[in-house]
């Protein structure tokens, strides 16, 4: 990890943690640590070297905790008059007068742990892709479903405002009061007032005041301006695909729900259901994409739950994130293997797997369908499909990975747009596409003959022709989360 000098991150543990029975949040057993041990990772895998635990209540024990970490500890004698104190005790802390010192600021609750070390990698990312020009006035405030969330980042000339400001309000009164109107409103509200999908299709205006701007190099993560009551002093909403930005741990009923969505996405090596349809519905994609992936989600979901009652062990739930996120990088070439990239990066091994092998398949999944490789025509570079096999580090068992490359791979080729078409059908149209292409086409006749040897393995393997199970509803639950997303989404 490459850190970033000049960002410093304050993680606050001054509480009283009264809801979760006295005892200190900081200090509860999460991941294999603790919530302070997995805040500290995160910020430290992100890219921050330079991290401060403000304490309050039960310093002793979280100052203990801290520095077992390696980081420092900012106590807040004045914790009882509530968050902003320690914020403001924080700041105090830091080096701000030198040419080494602050220049940005991450802050985060202890109770805010499950934020991934990605998205704290992007936020850092995107502040320091901004002009110099300004930079030191922006602030940046990730989003999850619209919804507000944790860590907001923001430049070191606004440290002095904030330790002489009035508490009233928090640190989000102070934030809102850098933008105007219904913007100020719905941020009191905790929600971003705009995100990246409801600019798909708009003009942006000249003076580029709802510019998008891209979080990462060449990833599908952006930022949108809001509008603030002071153009020298930006703030931008950052849309990421993390739920844990918006995961408070304040009950024990909450606790109890992030150990156990830790438990159910093993580790977070695959995406949520809901982190695939934030990543789809905030990569600046046409409507057009959006529809074709959420029809390749519902039809590679389909396909699983058909090979689940066949006795094969497929995993519905990483088929439809497959299927949502396999086009997210549709604008360039390689399209599959920078989206496998994009997504291996944010940590999502499995699901990776599943988008890059969506246009050619892994040997080792023919082989588990039992298609005889020898029995197969080349690929278009007149070469054996050996391309996506299955790396090392990868986490779930193989037949799973493989049955959801094959149902994403088949989902896509039968889906023309949102319009389900048989295989003759789709390469038919290819075809004509390249009708003066010779060696084109014959590298399109070669892979519709891998796609339909692939069909007709699975069909054998279901029990039933591939298109009746795309056709026809399989009655899972995500397959009725699909259709409201397509509803949510406007497409």
């Amino acid at each position: 990890m490459i850190f970033r000098a000049g960002v410093s991150a304050l993680i606050l543990a001054a509480g009283h943690s009264s809801r979760m029975g006295g005892t200190p949040k900081a200090l509860l057993p999460l991941g294999g640590s603790s919530l302070l041990g997995m805040a500290v990772s995160a910020r430290r895998e992100g890219g921050v070297e330079d991290i401060r635990v403000v304490t309050g209540a039960h310093a002793e024990g979280v100052s203990a905790h801290a520095e077992a970490h390696g980081v420092t500890v900012a106590h807040n004698a004045e914790f009882e008059q509530g968050m902003f104190s320690s914020v403001r005790a924080g700041l105090a802390a830091l080096d701000t007068g030198s040419a080494a010192g602050t220049r940005a600021v991450l802050l985060l609750p202890v109770d805010a742990a499950l934020v991934k070390p990605q998205s704290v990698a992007a936020l850092i990312a995107a502040w320091n892709s901004l002009p110099d020009a300004g930079r030191e006035w922006t602030v940046l405030v990730p989003s999850f479903g619209g919804r507000l969330g944790h860590p907001p980042l923001f430049g070191a000339a606004h440290i002095p405002g904030m330790l002489s400001a009035n508490p009233e309000g928090g640190l989000r009164a102070w934030f809102a009061g850098l933008l105007a109107g219904e913007e100020a409103k719905s941020f009191m509200r905790g929600l971003a007032g705009r995100t990246v999908a409801s600019f798909r299709d708009a003009e942006w205006p000249a003076d580029g005041t709802q510019d998008l701007h891209s979080c990462l190099p060449d990833t599908p993560f952006y930022l949108v301006r809001a509008a603030t009551a002071t153009r020298d002093r930006a703030l931008y909403f950052a849309p990421l695909p993390d739920t844990g930005v918006v995961c408070d741990i304040d009950t024990p009923d909450e606790y109890a729900e992030a150990r156990a969505f830790l438990e159910t996405t093993e580790n977070r090596a695959r995406p949520s259901f809901a982190e695939a349809e934030e990543w789809l519905c905030n990569a600046h994609l046409s409507e057009r994409k959006i529809r074709h992936s959420i029809q390749v989600a519902l039809g590679a979901l389909r396909l699983g739950v058909a090979l689940c009652k066949a006795g094969l062990p497929a995993d519905p739930e990483l088929h439809a994130c497959g299927g949502l996120l396999h086009d997210i990088a549709r604008r360039h070439r390689e399209h599959a293997k920078i989206a496998h990239a994009w997504i291996r990066a944010f940590g999502w091994q499995e699901c990776a797997l599943a988008v890059g092998a969506h246009t050619v398949l892994p040997d080792s999944l023919l082989d588990a369908l039992h298609i005889p490789l020898r029995d197969l025509p080349l690929n278009s570079r007149g070469e054996l499909l050996s391309g996506m096999a299955i790396p090392e580090g990868y986490n779930a068992p193989a037949p799973q990975l493989l049955l959801a490359c094959v149902c994403v791979f088949l989902a896509d080729k039968h889906f023309s747009g949102a319009t389900l078409v048989s295989l003759p059908e789709r390469f038919a149209a290819v075809l004509e596409h390249f009708s003066g292409n010779a060696k084109a086409r014959e590298a399109i006749r070669r892979r519709e003959a891998v796609a339909l040897a692939v069909r007709d393995a699975v069909s054998r393997n279901a029990g039933r022709p591939v298109e009746d199970i795309l056709r026809f509803s399989c009655g899972h639950e995500l397959e009725t989360a699909l259709i409201r997303f397509s509803v949510k989404a406007g497409v």
